[in-house]
């Protein structure tokens, strides 16, 4: 389908929508059901993607609870496999819409799920005039970051046959998070021809700022 425009909305833009369809996460973490805690949810479809693995890991069937209660159809999923997009939109087949709108919190999705469905709706035709896809994020509460692991491999999500084209110049854009010695591995891996990175600031803890600019250090000095 071909993307007419992208913007920002606010969390009270957001709550007045309608929508067809609300997908989130049945995972371990507290923070997989907020959003829709916060939100009055009626006649739309409800799909939890449920990881597959820690089953019973700390927050995991308090969630599972919740959004049963909520009305969720689970979806059972690996974190490290992508996710059917076409088949979770079936359930909207019938429904003779032009248009659709449709909620991704994206919040506990791995980086697999949350490539699922952008690659779905940017390359494939859909029998609808217009579809709004509203991606919503809840921030964790601040951790200190995991010691690092070596990484070993770095390549496109899901590319499928849409992967890098030999030859073609590479412009690499990082989103940076706090986790050391990610970005730079990535940016010596690639070694592309253009690198933007982006953090944010002011965040709701500083620390996340603080973390972010320490652990990323040399490759910000190397791009300055």
């Amino acid at each position: 389908m071909e993307l007419i425009e992208a913007q920002q909305v606010s969390f009270s833009e957001l709550y007045e929508v309608t929508f067809d369809m609300v997908v989130g996460v049945a995972g371990y973490e507290s923070r997989c059901p907020y959003m829709f805690e916060k939100m009055v949810l009626v006649d739309e479809i409800k799909v939890a993607l449920a990881f597959r693995e820690r089953s019973s890991d700390l927050h995991r069937p308090e969630n599972n609870q919740k959004l049963r209660d909520m009305g969720f159809n689970f979806v059972e999923e690996s974190g490290h496999s992508l996710v059917d997009v076409g088949s979770i939109l079936e359930s909207l087949a019938g429904d003779q819409k032009s248009t659709l709108n449709i909620l991704v919190d994206y919040s506990c999705m791995t980086k697999m799920w949350y490539a699922s469905f952008v690659n779905y709706f940017i390359r494939n035709e859909l029998p609808y005039k217009k579809i709004s896809v509203y991606f919503s994020y809840t921030s964790s509460t601040f951790s200190e970051p995991k010691k690092p692991v070596s990484l070993k491999l770095a390549e496109p999500l899901g590319s499928g046959p849409y992967g890098l084209i030999k030859g073609k110049p590479v412009a690499l854009i990082i989103g940076l998070g706090y986790e050391k010695n990610k970005a730079e591995f990535l940016h010596k891996t690639l070694e592309p021809d253009m690198t933007y990175v982006f953090y944010a600031d002011p965040t709701d803890d500083k620390r996340f700022v603080e973390k972010v600019y320490i652990n990323n250090f040399r490759l910000i000095d190397h791009l300055h």
